[in-house]
């Protein structure tokens, strides 16, 4: 069972995650049951990976509020989640015997209080550090520790050497190459999750991108993907996205983003020292090199991604105007970036497809269940 804090399916990385956690589980015979909240979307979402895993919903749109984002709001909602998710946690525990696998500190007490309780085998991924105090706490009652975040792996080998511990970096899904490839058009795209602040910074930037590239006379169209809009209401009013030069596109759904991807050549990642890409993320830079198009990255934007190549897998940039050059020389010599998306791909799919980066995860798991 993989208790979620976030709403399930949705864009977010960590979303992305559970889908390729929870589709290793199927395709290996471990069945597998997600319960997560709705808060931030619309509608109950079809599970698009239904035959990999069912999905239960604890339904928090009633208590929406005018700030969903303060903190009173979303206290609130962890608060009801937490109460509801552990009664059904506990009942599914006395059924089945499961194996619990909370997603970030956020979902842990479920699954924590069915542990104490109960004696469940309990499994803590996707912790990031965020509270150093609280975190300590929550891996020292964890049975099991996964991580996609190199510092807490080093961090958590110290303080627990005796416990299960393993860095599972995120993946990504590998599409059949005929589904990627359409007529790629002048497109720049960057997608991200607008919960989280440094991703409206790095929109900022896209935006100064923009206003560069327009008084250089480049027309290009520049597609920015993801939510809620609300975060950037005041980038929305700008004179190029009056004109459509940029187009907020909001939430989309996979088969409407594969669109996307397959349509534009190049993709952003403008994260650098100023503003460093904390979390959120990787999983749409994995994603925008699967799906072939010209990655072009800040200092900070493929951190994490070992083995990268500077001209050779992505364009590495240090600045708003160097980004720009970047893209300037694209649309002026296409040639000499042919390779780089094919490169960059091939790299990928090497390393971080879901079943090279999980294989002694699946280990784990299939150990826990035999136990």
């Amino acid at each position: 069972m993989i208790v979620s804090y976030l709403d399930y399916p949705y864009y977010s990385g960590l979303s992305k995650r559970i889908s390729g956690l929870a589709k290793v589980l199927g395709t290996n015979g471990i069945k597998v049951k997600i319960l997560a909240p709705v808060v931030r979307s619309d509608a109950l979402h079809r599970n698009d990976i239904s035959h990999y895993s069912a999905v239960e919903y604890i339904d928090l749109r009633r208590f929406r509020s005018n700030n969903p984002y303060g903190f009173a709001s979303k206290f609130l909602h962890w608060l009801f989640f937490t109460f509801v998710a552990s009664a059904r946690v506990i009942r599914d525990f006395r059924k089945y015997q499961c194996i619990i696998q909370y997603q970030s500190i956020y979902s842990a007490l479920p699954a924590l209080i069915t542990k104490l309780f109960l004696g469940a085998r309990v499994i803590g991924d996707d912790i990031v550090l965020t509270h150093r105090t609280l975190d300590t706490v929550v891996l020292r009652l964890t049975d099991a520790i996964i991580t996609s975040s190199v510092r807490t792996c080093i961090f958590a080998s110290r303080l627990f050497p005796n416990k299960v511990l393993l860095y599972v970096p995120n993946g990504i899904e590998v599409q059949p190459l005929k589904n990627l490839v359409t007529t790629k058009r002048k497109r720049v795209v960057f997608v991200g999750s607008m919960t989280f602040d440094q991703n409206v910074k790095a929109i900022e930037k896209v935006i100064q991108i923009a206003e560069k590239l327009y008084a250089r006379k480049f027309r290009l169209e520049i597609l920015i993907v993801g939510g809620p809009l609300s975060r950037v209401s005041h980038l929305m009013r700008h004179r190029l996205v009056k004109a459509k030069i940029i187009r907020f596109l909001g939430f989309l759904s996979d088969a409407q983003l594969r669109e996307i991807y397959a349509s534009s050549q190049i993709a952003l990642l403008p994260f650098f020292e100023d503003a460093p890409l904390l979390g959120g993320q990787r999983i749409k830079a994995l994603e925008y090199f699967e799906r072939k198009m010209l990655v072009i990255s800040g200092s900070e934007g493929v951190r994490g991604i070992s083995g990268l190549r500077d001209q050779v897998h992505y364009v590495s940039a240090n600045s708003v105007d160097e980004i720009v050059g970047a893209i300037e020389r694209h649309t002026l010599c296409p040639s000499e970036y042919a390779s780089i998306p094919t490169e960059g791909r091939k790299y990928v799919i090497k390393r971080y497809s879901w079943e090279r980066v999980t294989k002694d995860y699946l280990r784990m798991i299939k150990k826990l269940v035999r136990y």
